[in-house]
């Protein structure tokens, strides 16, 4: 039986009121020897309820792939409004299907829908994975 992934925290937004927040989950997993590296887990949406923090949504790694043929994570996040629903994500998305031998990933900002788990505008293309989105 395999166990469950070990997770980190790689982000939290909280919105205005600090009722709502949304959490960028990345899972720890081991190779080359040791080494450790992170893959995207999931997306949580949650709400605060009597102190403790309940999940209203949660978008896990292969539903964010699920209308992509390319392999794509979310690797930052930038903003969260509670009341649209949305997001502002860095997007890491291949240029070619997954299991291609040669595969460049490309990195741009987008406004995501947290409810329908899709994008709603790309806003724009970035020049490295470390460009940070100033609107």
């Amino acid at each position: 039986m395999e166990s469950d992934p070990e997770t980190y925290d790689f982000g939290t937004l909280l919105n205005e009121s600090e009722s709502e927040r949304l959490r960028l989950i990345y899972e720890g997993r081991m190779f080359n020897d040791n080494e450790r590296g992170y893959d995207f887990h999931s997306l949580v949406w949650e709400a605060k309820e009597g102190g403790n923090w309940r999940a209203k949504r949660e978008i896990t790694r292969s539903s964010f792939e699920s209308e992509c043929t390319n392999q794509r994570w979310v690797s930052k996040l930038h903003s969260f409004d509670s009341s649209a629903g949305h997001a502002i994500l860095q997007v890491a998305e291949g240029d070619a299907p997954k299991g291609s031998d040669s595969i460049s990933y490309h990195y741009s900002w987008r406004k995501w829908d947290l409810n329908e788990n899709r994008e709603v505008a790309f806003l724009c293309k970035c020049e490295d994975p470390f460009q940070t989105y100033d609107p």
